[in-house]
């Protein structure tokens, strides 16, 4: 049986949005919205009253050009920049939460791509392709490690699935960087995966809901 409405949530409205299109919490509590049409997200407490702007429109290493997806990991903001700094190379912009000081940026490995996910644990930053890839990254020191394809394993051999993830619009992974979650937009599912070495540099293991 339902449970009356009332029962399944209270919720605050912080603020009346631009076209947000990303939303997190960090460990403060603290809300980080990307307003889309302005390539910058929005810092609120949690009582709804904002406390700063980070990025903006621009090419500079704190701003970003189009940006659909960001997260969050420790002091640091990872925005997608879809277009990058020339409107032809995805990027990763990479900013202090606090003051929106430029870290670092990462160049996406192909250029004219769409690359829409991202996702940072405390040794990787992953990046989600809408071909159906996803990047891996060192996350201090930044350097590229390798690009993983959708596939899925029996017990007898590999199946490869070389379109499973086309279509993918978000990725979250856990704090240890050992499984991936894929929602792949154009065939309607989510997909687990199960990273099976600690240097990401052989297979995953997956499973489709």
């Amino acid at each position: 049986r339902r449970p009356p409405r009332s029962t399944l949530f209270t919720y605050t409205t912080l603020f009346r949005s631009h076209h947000p299109f990303d939303v997190k919490i960090d460990t403060n509590g603290d809300v980080y919205v990307n307003e889309f049409n302005y390539a910058r997200i929005r810092v609120f407490n949690s009582s709804g009253t904002l406390l700063r702007t980070l990025f903006g429109s621009g090419s500079r290493c704190n701003q970003v050009n189009i940006g659909y997806k960001f997260d969050i990991y420790g002091d640091y903001v990872y925005y997608l920049d879809y277009y990058g700094p020339n409107w032809n190379h995805a990027q990763i912009k990479i900013v202090n939460k606090n003051n929106n000081r430029c870290v670092g940026t990462i160049d996406a490995q192909r250029p004219n791509y769409s690359y829409l996910g991202i996702a940072v644990s405390g040794k990787y930053i992953f990046i989600a392709n809408h071909d159906g890839t996803i990047e891996a990254y060192n996350r201090t020191s930044r350097a590229y490690i390798t690009t993983y394809t959708g596939y899925t394993r029996n017990n007898y051999q590999h199946v490869y699935w070389t379109r499973l993830w086309r279509g993918t619009w978000d990725i979250a992974v856990n704090s240890t960087g050992t499984k991936i979650a894929v929602a792949v937009n154009q065939r309607g599912l989510v997909c687990e995966h199960t990273l099976r070495s600690e240097e990401h540099t052989s297979e995953l293991q997956s499973r489709a809901y």
